[in-house]
């Protein structure tokens, strides 16, 4: 018979798992009696203990192995019928300053079934009275962003909508993640920063007692235990240094943020560029770049060597037969303009833009798409991202609809955190126009209407919207057009403006363009 093993492995059941697993009628009645023992046992002695005045305690948390020699000696103590039961441990909180105590165990394996359905029930769960000193905040903290939220932007910024047949290219990798930190600290603690950060960044809520910036401090000191180690780059090492920047850019602190992503860069050339990364890792780490170049509005730090180039012909000569008819026109404006004007290097971008456009529009006919295209399309969409965040302009009307395009890429990227951009480089926006007024460059008035159009739809009710609606009406006027839909739709169209645009915003700014007071 083998020998005991030094370490137990606890299986984390819920009231949602349904039966035990590998557990036989007598093993499931011990553990269900000894589990619900302890906890009745411990709310009667924390009901007891709060009536008597309390006593100093030497320690907060008792360490892994008196835990452990607790556990057994209690079982044996309740399996005999004359011996006193020993004391349960009771389940205490952390210290400002605690650091969890996640036990690693490297011969565990993990089973098939998704870490997102596990819940905290500590009614049935062993973990709650034996030998974890985890939070259960910690752990509910680890689901938030990948219950939902991850899924919606990976989708938004791949151009692609979710429909019920859809399943997330991402999942299993972001089920794997949740299981290293189970086994690994440093990307328990990288990723407790990453879900802290995530949520004081999207619904302003952290906890006061842990704010994002313990888990980063933590994960900090994990990550210099693990350098100093010198140990081989791997792809959880790069992860959780990627976490980190996420979380410093979703804090605002994007100097700390580009710190992290060129730390980051530099472990992915010895491993050999983006591509030899996972897919998710890959896109999360350039959606990262992305938007940290966009706050600092400067050129992403990694270098564009993972743009995958145009689609297959034939693939494409399908799209364009099957393209809609609102998007036969898409972006002809810009062509149909002297070529001086926007440069040959913005005129390949905006044809980019016109293909993925295309694209996506296509893509979201079918019932079911292919995960390569999917990846094919985020991959493009950031690549022009990067171009327009590259792009040097010789000219205040170029670098006016460099700004211009960008606001319009982020505008349609339907989730909030990109439309939250979108809203915040208005005041760029504005600021690129009046310099083209200062300067007095010439901009043809088809595309300042667009531009200003774009910027009143993006604005709605800010404080900018009626500055752009008055520059608008004034490009329209001279267009010859009246403050109307048809008339309106009519020039966008021919620009960049897709069906999906086409909806209230659409009409709110034609209605306040129209109740604008004539300008003498």
């Amino acid at each position: 018979m083998d020998p005991l093993p030094d370490q137990f492995l606890f299986v984390n059941k819920s009231a949602r798992s349904g039966s035990l697993s590998h557990s036989n009628p007598e093993e499931r009645f011990f553990i269900h009696s000894h589990v619900h023992g302890k906890f009745h046992k411990n709310k009667r002695q924390t009901r007891q203990r709060s009536l008597l005045p309390e006593s100093p305690s030497k320690s907060d948390c008792p360490n892994s192995q008196s835990t452990f020699e607790t556990s057994r000696t209690t079982n044996r103590s309740e399996k005999s019928s004359g011996s006193a039961a020993a004391k349960p441990l009771s389940r205490q909180k952390h210290p400002r300053e605690a650091i969890p105590d996640i036990q690693e165990n490297s011969d565990s394996k993990f089973g098939s079934s998704s870490p997102l359905n596990m819940v905290d029930a500590n009614a049935i769960d062993p973990f709650y009275c034996t030998s974890t000193v985890l939070d259960a905040k910690d752990q509910r903290l680890l689901y938030y962003p990948f219950t939902g939220f991850i899924e919606t932007t990976f989708n938004a910024e791949s151009l692609s909508e979710t429909t019920a047949s859809t399943t997330f290219r991402h999942r299993e990798a972001i089920i794997e993640r949740l299981r290293r930190c189970v086994v690994d600290k440093l990307t328990m603690y990288s990723t407790l920063a990453y879900c802290a950060s995530c949520m004081r960044w999207a619904i302003q809520e952290q906890e006061r007692e842990r704010p994002p910036e313990f888990y980063v401090l933590k994960a900090i000191e994990a990550l210099k235990s693990r350098l100093e180690r010198a140990d081989v780059v791997d792809t959880w090492l790069i992860l959780s240094i990627y976490a980190l920047a996420v979380s410093e850019m979703w804090a605002q602190n994007y100097e700390a943020a580009t710190a992290h992503l060129k730390m980051t860069r530099h472990l992915v050339t010895q491993l050999g560029g983006l591509t030899k990364l996972d897919p998710y890792l890959m896109e999360s780490i350039l959606l990262c770049d992305k938007y940290v170049a966009i706050a600092k509005f400067e050129a992403p730090i990694f270098p564009l060597d993972w743009d995958p180039g145009s689609l297959p012909a034939q693939k494409m000569l399908k799209i364009q037969v099957e393209v809609e008819p609102l998007l036969s026109e898409l972006t002809q404006g810009f062509f149909d303009l002297d070529k001086h004007i926007l440069g040959t290097e913005m005129l390949q971008v905006i044809d980019n833009i016109r293909v993925c456009a295309q694209v996506s529009q296509q893509m979201g006919t079918q019932e079911m798409t292919d995960p390569s295209d999917q990846h094919w399309l985020f991959l493009r969409h950031q690549a022009i991202f990067c171009r327009l965040l590259s792009l040097s302009t010789s000219s205040k009307t170029q670098e006016c609809c460099r700004v211009a395009l960008i606001v319009w890429l982020l505008k349609i990227t339907v989730y909030f955190g990109a439309q939250r951009w979108s809203k915040r480089l208005l005041p760029a926006l504005k600021a690129a126009i009046l310099r083209v007024d200062k300067a007095g460059a010439w901009c043809p008035s088809a595309l300042m209407f667009w531009m200003t159009s774009l910027g009143a739809m993006t604005a709605e009710y800010t404080d900018e919207r009626d500055w752009f609606l008055k520059r608008a009406r004034k490009a329209g006027r001279s267009l010859g057009i009246e403050p109307d839909k048809e008339p309106f739709r009519r020039v966008l169209k021919k620009f960049l403006f897709l069906k999906s645009e086409d909806g209230l915003q659409f009409f709110r700014m034609v209605r306040a363009a129209r109740q604008l007071p004539e300008e003498e």
